[in-house]
């Protein structure tokens, strides 16, 4: 009886243990457990000017191939070039600086883990000073080497319109500088008149 109780409480302790660690488990927040995020940093450029920036992939294990959208203010910045990072080749991309969207297409043949960059995208500030637009990611596909999709997070940015450097000032002439000066166009006046006297 007391062996059949023993072994009763034993189970019931292991049901319990397991029913804990799956519930502790799942309430673990998505990054701990490996999560993939697709991310772009928050960006400023003088107004008028370019900066590069990358799109990241972090945190990936065995990146093959993916396809991912950004979403911008067509009034406010364009996207002018896509490059290919060290260890992502961009196979395609096209930017509708209208509807403010590009798209780029990129892969690695052999697979890489780690925090990668998947393209580099050039911004180019169209807007005015202070303007600010959002760069909303959207993952349209994101496979491993094996052709298994890898569920990734967007981690949007922004692209932001600063004031450029303040040209520098002209330092204005005092009193004193401005007869000095005077003076001396006076002197040069004289001389040359001068000159041509005597050459009479």
């Amino acid at each position: 009886m007391n062996s059949n109780r023993s072994k009763r409480n034993k189970a019931i302790s292991i049901a319990i243990f397991i029913v804990v660690s799956a519930f502790m488990v799942s309430s673990l927040p998505a990054v701990a457990q490996g999560q993939v995020t697709v991310s772009i940093d928050d960006i400023t450029a003088e107004e008028g000017g370019s900066i590069t920036e990358p799109i990241m992939l972090n945190g990936i294990t065995n990146y093959g191939t993916g396809t991912i959208n950004v979403a911008y203010n067509a009034a406010v910045v364009h996207v002018t070039d896509v490059t290919s990072g060290p260890d992502s080749d961009v196979a395609a991309w096209d930017a509708d600086n209208i509807a403010g969207l590009v798209s780029i297409s990129a892969w690695n043949l052999d697979g890489v883990s780690g925090d990668i960059i998947f393209a580099n995208v050039e911004y180019t500030a169209v807007g005015s000073v202070d303007d600010t637009s959002p760069l909303n990611i959207d993952i349209l596909t994101l496979y491993d080497i094996s052709y298994e999709e890898i569920p990734a997070t967007p981690d949007d940015g922004s692209f932001t319109i600063e004031t450029g450097p303040t040209p520098a000032a002209v330092p204005l002439l005092g009193l004193p500088a401005i007869i000095a000066l005077a003076g001396i166009m006076g002197i040069l006046a004289i001389t040359v008149i001068i000159k041509k006297k005597t050459k009479k």
